[in-house]
């Protein structure tokens, strides 16, 4: 059935006729009651007031009234009473309630930290320029006095504080302004600050004021900030000076002591060695005494055993005799050489191996050359392989990279001259046409990609005025650059990732006589700091090297002291060891020297055997 169909319950909607009915019936009696209630009927025919009705009535108005009243203060506010617009009281974080129509209230945040900065030239008590920048922070310590008194409060405290750093900066000196007085500074503009406010009984709460910057003007900025670091060079100089000294006065004392004790371990070695020797050979002369020859042989057959058991030797008369000694050494020899041929082998293969593998690494991209021709590129990380003296690769890095322009001069179109000074961030993304192009130099790349950049924006920089480069045009312009440059250095493997201009400046060709003046003072003062520094500085390191010297040179004269006398008591023991037998102490000593030079197993001599001092070696009788 149509919905315009006769007998039908609906409407043109869905709607169904009989909820619209509830609804309107609910809606009549609501109204009929609020009716009734008003004409004193109670709802019935009779015309006479109905009091219980008028009382419900008048209480829903009461409860209304209370609950709009009702109002929270949270933690960290303040809640400002007006009654009839006048302040009647403050009332702190909780539940409250205010009659309305007689008293409101105003919120207001005590514990929120404000803040206000501003950057300003200003002129010190000398004469001269410094740029200041300055923050004050700031909260609300009545919150009356606050709403009330003030009616921009951030706009009252800016004025306010410029003036204040202003009559601070006034009475102080530029030097002092820009190197040490920050702080007191700051602390001198907190207080007159606060002052000022209070006078006008504005309810604020100055936190702090924090000097951001202070610095001379940008043309004498660099004479400034050279004075400064001569400044520090100066107390750098000699905190190095005095650090050299507490250095080096130390290591010679240290030095000292030790040349000192070296020399008495020396004397007691030396003492205790030639007393014990003098004691064994006193033993052993008493020995000898008793039977000559037979501790005469022994001694020498524990020698030459001692000699031909450790050592490979080869003696050789050179007229011709038969005292050839000759040992085996191809033999002793031949082990060592396997060992070479294996290593030799070892390093071969491993040279094989190296040589046929390479690895491209995350920040790479690499080409394979085949016989200088390009065969294959690889742009993902991995182990990969290559035929030796056949193949050979080349590397580029594929990370995003930096190409700073050195400031360039270039024409606006009104023919002014500007320079410009940008910068390009760019990666290799074909390393093929980036190879091709640049003949395999980077160097190559770079340049013919900067000479790109270059021309594009002195191109859109020559359609443009100076206004339009330096605010309006600026981002656009570069967009336009490199979206140009993408197309060309797309045939080059590069891609253009952005292009900035870091500065716009106007040729500075007249120098002001105040900003010379300026210099010239800075210049001067930092030279005294650096020279004064410096005089300071030598003359700690020439003392500290002096007092070194001397340290070290009494040690050393001590030490010697110590050491010529234990050589005189050890050579007084010798002495008296010797005079007891010259010729059993000379062949005793031989013996010995022929061990401690035989003693090493890789020694290699060849010496003749009728020298002096092998005047034992043949037999024990000291006879060839």
């Amino acid at each position: 059935m149509a919905w315009n169909e006769p007998g039908g319950n609906k409407d043109p909607w869905g709607r169904k006729t009989k909820n619209n009915s509830e609804i309107d019936t609910i809606l009549n009696d609501i109204n009929s009651f609020f009716k009734n209630i008003l004409s004193g009927n109670g709802g019935g025919p009779s015309t006479t007031p109905n009091k219980k009705n008028t009382s419900i009535l008048g209480a829903i108005i009461v409860v209304v009234y209370l609950l709009s009243g009702i109002y929270i203060v949270n933690d960290g506010e303040r809640g400002v009473i007006l009654q009839f617009g006048k302040f009647h009281s403050i009332t702190t974080p909780g539940p409250h309630w205010v009659p309305r129509i007689i008293q409101k209230a105003e919120i207001v945040d005590v514990s929120k930290i404000r803040s206000v900065q501003q950057k300003a030239v200003m002129l010190t008590e000398d004469e001269n320029i410094v740029s200041v920048n300055f923050a004050i922070q700031y909260d609300v310590k009545d919150a009356s006095d606050f709403i009330f008194n003030l009616r921009d409060p951030d706009e009252t405290l800016t004025a306010a504080g410029e003036s204040a750093i202003r009559e601070v900066l006034g009475k102080n000196k530029m030097d002092f302004v820009i190197t040490a007085g920050r702080e007191s500074i700051a602390a001198s503009t907190k207080d007159l600050l606060q002052t000022v406010l209070d006078s006008y009984n504005s309810g604020i709460n100055v936190q702090s004021v924090n000097i951001l910057e202070a610095q001379p003007p940008e043309q004498v900025q660099d004479a400034f900030s050279d004075a400064i670091r001569a400044r520090e060079d100066e107390q750098r100089y000699i905190n190095e000076a005095e650090a050299y000294k507490n250095e080096i006065i130390p290591l010679a004392r240290g030095k000292a002591k030790q040349i000192i004790e070296e020399a008495k371990a020396y004397k007691v070695k030396l003492v205790k060695s030639a007393e014990g020797e003098a004691i064994r050979f006193t033993q052993l002369l008493t020995e000898y005494q008793k039977a000559p020859d037979v501790t005469r042989e022994r001694l020498y057959l524990e020698s030459v055993e001692a000699v031909l058991g450790n050592t490979t030797k080869v003696m050789i008369d050179i007229d011709g005799g038969n005292n050839l000694l000759y040992l085996p050494l191809d033999k002793i020899l031949e082990p060592r050489m396997y060992n070479r041929n294996i290593l030799t082998i070892i390093l071969a293969l491993f040279i094989v191996i190296v040589s046929s593998t390479f690895i491209v690494d995350e920040r790479e991209v690499a080409i394979k050359f085949r016989l200088g021709e390009i065969v294959r590129t690889y742009q993902e990380p991995g182990l990969y392989f290559m035929i030796p003296f056949v193949n050979n690769i080349k590397k580029y890095d594929s990370r995003l990279l930096t190409m700073d322009s050195k400031p360039e001069q270039f024409l606006t179109s009104e023919k002014k001259n500007v320079i410009v000074d940008s910068f390009v961030k760019w990666k290799i993304t074909g390393p093929e046409n980036f190879y091709r192009s640049s003949k395999g130099d980077e160097r190559i790349g770079i340049n013919r990609l900067s000479q790109i950049i270059n021309d594009l924006t002195k191109s859109e920089f020559s359609k443009r005025t100076i206004n339009e480069v330096v605010s309006g045009d600026r981002v656009e312009l570069m967009n336009i650059v490199r979206r140009e440059a993408n197309q060309i250095s797309e045939a080059l493997g590069i891609t253009v990732v952005d292009v900035r201009v870091k500065k716009v400046d106007l040729p500075d060709e007249v120098s002001n006589s105040v900003y010379a003046r300026m210099v010239k003072e800075r210049a001067t003062v930092a030279k005294s700091f650096r020279s004064k520094g410096k005089e300071e500085a030598q003359g700690i390191s020439a003392t500290a090297e002096r007092e070194s010297a001397t340290i070290i040179a009494e040690a050393y004269k001590k030490s010697q002291e110590i050491k010529g006398e234990g050589d005189a008591i050890s050579t007084e023991t010798y002495a008296k060891a010797y005079n007891l037998n010259p010729e059993f102490y000379s062949f005793y000593r031989s013996l010995t020297a022929y061990k401690e030079t035989f003693d090493a197993k890789q020694d290699v001599l060849v010496i003749q055997p009728d020298s002096d001092f092998f005047k034992y070696f043949n037999n024990s009788s000291g006879r060839n």
